[in-house]
């Protein structure tokens, strides 16, 4: 189905490379990012209401196409009336003809349209591609949806190496400690430096568990986004692959890419068509239908039924005077067509400026990361002099403090910047609408 390669393409562009999955994890409360992004697309409400969206457009689109398709009916009538009266409607006149107060007549009529000069015809095209359009609507719903699990999953990554990376501040702090310790029992250094480290320990202890409660909000919402009813553990993953670096694209490549490949824009783009067809069908209201009708009628009395007779022939059904209701359907047309068409350009703006913010925020991203792995290395190296010179008396406590919570700070902008440069990567994807591979 196109659903489920749309779907597939999505998820290659931003997928996690996965380790092993096994039914055990799945009951421990740990996932991998595609069985999150199934369960989501099995159990999320917004995409329910799409499909429902979707199915009330084929159902719409069945009565359109009604008029075209043969159709057959029953009539059963029973009179009584105040005085004998003939019981055989349209008799021939060699016809035995019978009386009766007590009268009854059934018909079976059958009818199909021969001849339909646009109205039927351009409403059954307009939500045809009605159809098209909900169902791109759903494509963009899940686009999203996919693309905030993504986001969130790749944020719980990056604050669990956050978190890792206070557990390697603590073990440095705990490494200056130690040695702070042993200085202080040769007389080296006073007391007040070993509480000071003793104190920035705590600070950093009281850091890692407020990371550890991001996590824990982080991985809540995951479940919320994912239709998950019971808590989230965890969420098993490698270092994800990049998705596709489109900053190679100039600007109006990426806006080409965008308009050609947005399903929200395309769905548009379908509105913009059905309203088009449902102008043609207003236009053509007052214009006259041809059907055939064959029919065949049984007439009786009290006694029971008796005689029978039919017809085949052609009904016109042409509306002469309607009370302007036509002329104010094709005003309503025109109004929808403009409605739809300043849509159109509102969208394209909406995707200019988000392809616009999200290259923008790409470009600077790139620039950043550089900046911080350069800034880890010399953070290292200030915090190796710094200790040396401390240990030799030649600097305080405070001087090594400082060192040290430069290299955290180091470590933890490389992280984030890490997770912004590729959140801004799949910002853009999303922007652009693509769903292939690199």
């Amino acid at each position: 189905m196109m659903k489920n390669k749309l779907v597939l393409g999505i998820c290659l562009v931003i997928v996690f490379a996965q380790v092993g999955f096994t039914s055990e994890m799945t009951e421990k409360g740990i996932y991998c990012v595609n069985e999150l992004v199934e369960i989501a697309l099995q159990k999320s409400p917004v995409i329910e209401i799409a499909k429902t969206d979707i199915q009330s457009a084929k159902g719409f689109l069945m009565q359109m196409n009604s008029p075209f398709k043969p159709s057959l009916s029953f009539g059963l009538n029973y009179k009584d009336w105040d005085q004998k009266r003939n019981g055989y409607s349209g008799a021939p006149s060699t016809t035995n003809q019978f009386t009766s107060d007590q009268l009854y007549d059934s018909s079976l009529t059958f009818r199909q349209m021969i001849l339909d000069f646009g109205k039927n015809k351009n409403r059954a095209k307009a939500s045809r591609i009605k159809v098209k359009s909900f169902e791109n609507q759903l494509f963009r719903i899940q686009q999203e949806l996919i693309y905030q699990i993504m986001s969130l999953c790749i944020s719980s990554i990056s604050q669990k190496a956050s978190i890792g990376a206070i557990d390697k501040n603590l073990q440095d702090i705990d490494a200056a400690l130690k040695r702070v310790i042993q200085l202080k029992n040769v007389g080296k250094v006073a007391k007040i430096d070993v509480l000071r480290l003793q104190y920035r320990k705590q600070e950093i202890l009281a850091q890692r568990d407020e990371a550890k409660n991001q996590y824990y909000i982080l991985m809540a919402n995951i479940s919320k986004f994912s239709g998950l009813t019971s808590p989230l553990k965890g969420v098993i993953s490698e270092t994800p692959p990049e998705p596709s670096k489109l900053e190679q694209l100039n600007f109006d490549d990426l806006i080409k890419l965008a308009y050609k490949n947005r399903f929200d824009l395309l769905a548009l783009i379908n509105n913009q068509t059905s309203s088009n067809y449902l102008l043609r069908a207003a236009k053509h209201e007052l214009d006259p239908t041809l059907n055939l009708v064959a029919t065949t009628n049984k007439y009786g009395n009290e006694t029971g039924w008796g005689i029978n007779n039919g017809y085949v022939g052609v009904e016109i059904k042409w509306s002469l005077l309607d009370g302007k209701s036509a002329k104010g359907k094709i005003k309503t047309a025109i109004a929808e067509k403009n409605k739809i068409e300043s849509k159109i350009n509102e969208m394209k703006l909406h995707i200019t400026s988000q392809v616009n913010i999200a290259l923008s925020t790409l470009k600077t991203n790139l620039s950043r990361i550089k900046r911080s792995k350069k800034g880890l290395e010399l953070a290292k190296e200030t915090y190796r002099i710094e200790l040396l010179t401390y240990e030799n008396g030649k600097a305080t406590i405070n001087d090594l403090l400082d060192a040290q919570a430069e290299i955290f700070a180091a470590r933890a902008k490389l992280i984030l910047d890490k997770n912004d440069l590729f959140l801004s990567r799949l910002t853009l994807t999303l922007a652009t609408g693509k769903t292939s591979v690199r």
